[in-house]
């Protein structure tokens, strides 16, 4: 029973750890193999993450543990501006002020969903806005 409950306090820090490139997606059934035992084993910008059998080397999923925002600001994840349609770029944590519109606040119509989607910036300061596009976006 011991070793069944310190199996899965290492899963769990394991499954929520995170790092300035994002945390480890969780776990899902995997592999059986070892192919890795640390984020150093990994080519740059994979983490060492626990598959659910084995480990191996995965993409990171953005958060915002690790985001410090200034007072009145809170952190969310937002598509940044890549050049591509909205929804097709990366998300990336972005500190906004704290009564900023986001997609808490909008709903969309049947079939969209709401993002928070980087703009080009005129004047500073610029925050990702909440953009509503098809769920079955291209």
């Amino acid at each position: 029973m011991k070793r069944f409950l310190g199996f899965l306090l290492a899963f769990s820090l394991l499954a929520s750890r995170a790092s300035s490139l994002g945390r480890c997606p969780p776990p899902e059934v995997g592999i059986c193999i070892h192919g890795c035992s640390t984020d150093g084993d990994c080519p740059e910008g994979l983490l060492c993450c626990f598959n659910g059998c084995g480990y191996q080397c995965m993409q990171p999923e953005p958060c915002c543990d690790d985001e410090k925002c200034a007072e009145g600001e809170q952190c969310i994840l937002a598509h940044v501006d890549c050049g591509l349609l909205p929804g097709q770029c990366p998300e990336m944590p972005f500190c906004v002020p704290d009564d900023a519109i986001t997609c808490a606040n909008v709903d969309c119509q049947p079939g969209y969903t709401c993002i928070m989607q980087e703009v080009d910036c005129v004047m500073a300061p610029c925050y990702p806005v909440p953009d509503c596009i098809p769920v079955t976006y291209p």
